[in-house]
């Protein structure tokens, strides 16, 4: 197992150990005085035998994945229909976990498409990791994407700066929810967040 990476997972493990290191170097705030114990077994498929073709390396960047989750699951992620809305920080993080992950790879099945309306802004850089300065003023959705690319090219992306409200439901119909496989919502607003739950 030691081989094996799941993204997301050392991405937490990352962000805990340097919040740590920041609570001890500051001396703001009191550094965990105990034992931190972080379970995610459940996202280990085990083999059955110790040589199961399901966990063999291919010689592709998800070795690494395949590793901890198999084959079959790989396959799984790379063919997922995958509609994201909101391109800021949570959805910068989102991106790149897709990205390290394979979503929306598939030869013939799989895309990820996001949508944000916002433009980025000089306040929006200390937290939203896919932007830079020179990306100020232009639109989230366009930049994350292509900074999304950067991490894979092999992604199929699409981006939009289309609000998802009823004002929208001409582009954002039944039609293109059932295209879908997972919906991320990754808002900073109630009210959105309540009309994509509908």
């Amino acid at each position: 197992m030691a081989q094996g990476s799941l993204a997301p997972l050392t991405a937490a493990l990352g962000g805990i150990a340097s919040q740590e290191v920041l609570k001890a170097v500051t001396g703001k705030f009191s550094p965990l005085q105990q034992w931190l114990y972080i379970d995610a077994l459940e996202l280990v498929k085990f083999p059955e035998k110790a040589h199961d073709e399901e966990f063999l390396p291919r010689g592709d960047r998800y070795d690494a994945l395949r590793v901890c989750i198999g084959d079959s699951l790989c396959q799984k992620l790379k063919n997922l229909n995958v509609f994201l809305v909101g391109c800021g920080a949570i959805g910068c993080e989102m991106l790149k976990n897709f990205a390290l992950l394979g979503v929306g790879t598939g030869q013939e099945r799989g895309k990820v498409e996001i949508t944000d309306p916002d433009l980025i802004e000089k306040s929006n850089l200390n937290r939203q990791f896919l932007f830079r300065p020179h990306h100020i003023q232009k639109p989230k959705s366009y930049t994350a994407a292509a900074a999304t690319r950067s991490i894979n090219p092999a992604i199929k992306i699409d981006s939009y700066l289309n609000k998802v409200c009823p004002a929208t439901e001409n582009i954002y119909n039944d039609d293109f929810y059932t295209k879908q496989d997972v919906i991320v919502t990754a808002l900073d607003n109630v009210e959105a967040r309540r009309y994509i739950d509908r």
